[in-house]
Order: structure tokens, then C-alpha cells, then sequence
């Protein structure tokens, strides 16, 4: 072998191996040796997606606050469950004129993951015309009360039709106190 072949053969070899180590080589390591740019790219990505949910818990906060400032306080000796019992009774009676309501015990509800605020449910029974009852869902929603779940159906027993009855689940935020917390922390959900 001369020279020059043994030199082509040196360059052939030198080529397959490079090639061979290339195409064989695992992906992940091939991104790496070309500059690992996925990975800042990735690493910025989940940033700016933490950044944005940073962002949105500032807003939920505010929004709770907001929540919190636009109720009234219950009276002394009075818990939120009464409380807010005693207010849907009275707008029921007298602001919607409902003659009748059945408001069922209060409970309250822990809300996953928040532990500064939990849910009071309250399950309600009316009966009415249906422009009555949709208009009474409207209202409700229109002051600031949470409607979880509602269902109208027709009223037994009456001759003209026009009655329906409407079960609906209604909600309000409320703020932990000291005492409220203790027993959630106790005992969970009540």
C-alpha cells in the first residue's frame, strides 16, 4: 500500500466511524453536542408558564378580597351559616316576594387547596310560575350568590300547569376566622 491509499483508507475509516457514532448516537445526546437549546428553551417555557400562574393567584386573591369587603359581617352570636340563612330568607320574602320557601340546614364546604375561605351551601325548595323561577335564579345571581346547582320541575297535584318547583343549591364564600379553622383543620368538612 502506498502513500496516498493508505491515506484514503485513514480518511474512509475516519468518516465511517464519525458517521456511524452519528447515526447510532441517541437523540437526547445529539442535542446536547448540537448546542442543547431545547433545554433552555424548555426551561424558559415552564418559567413563563410559572410566571403566569403567579400572576393569576395575585388576581384570585384580589378576588376573594373583593368578595370578602361586599358582605356584611354576622351579628354577634350569629355564625356565616345562620347568617347567610337569615339574609336568603329575607330576600326570598320579602325583595322576591316568594311565599313559602324551604330553606334546608346549612353546611359548609372546604374549597381544595384554598385554606383561608371555605363554601356555606345552602339547599333551598321554592315554588312558582316558571318566568318566576328563572327570575328568581337571575336575581339571585345578579347580588352575589353563587347558584351550584338547580333543578325545575313540575308541581304534582296542580290543575292549571303553570306551577313548577325549583330546587336550587345555593353558595357564599366565607372567610376563615380562628375558631372556623380549628374545627375544619379537626374535623374537615362539616
Amino acid at each position: 500500500m502506498n502513500k496516498r491509499e493508505r491515506t484514503l483508507l485513514i480518511v474512509t475509516v475516519v468518516v465511517l466511524v464519525i458517521g456511524g457514532v452519528l447515526y447510532f448516537m441517541p437523540e437526547n445526546l445529539l442535542q446536547t453536542l448540537r448546542g442543547g437549546g431545547g433545554d433552555l428553551a424548555s426551561a424558559q417555557k415552564t418559567f413563563q408558564n410559572h410566571l403566569k400562574t403567579l400572576k393569576q393567584g395575585r388576581e384570585i386573591r384580589a378576588k376573594y378580597k373583593r368578595i370578602e369587603v361586599g358582605q356584611s359581617k354576622p351579628k354577634p352570636g350569629q355564625t356565616p351559616s345562620e347568617q347567610f340563612s337569615n339574609e336568603l330568607y329575607q330576600l326570598l320574602t320579602e325583595r322576591f316576594r316568594i311565599a313559602g320557601p324551604n330553606i334546608e340546614k346549612a353546611r359548609r364546604e372546604t374549597i381544595e387547596d384554598v385554606d383561608d375561605y371555605y363554601f356555606v351551601e345552602i339547599p333551598i325548595q321554592v315554588n312558582g310560575t316558571r318566568r318566576d323561577m328563572v327570575q328568581l335564579l337571575i336575581n339571585l345571581e345578579d347580588i352575589g350568590v353563587l347558584i351550584k346547582t338547580y333543578e325545575l320541575g313540575k308541581v304534582s297535584g296542580r290543575r292549571g300547569g303553570n306551577q313548577v318547583s325549583l330546587d336550587v343549591e345555593v353558595a357564599r364564600l366565607v372567610k376563615h376566622d380562628e375558631e372556623s379553622r380549628e374545627l375544619f383543620r379537626r374535623f374537615g368538612k362539616r
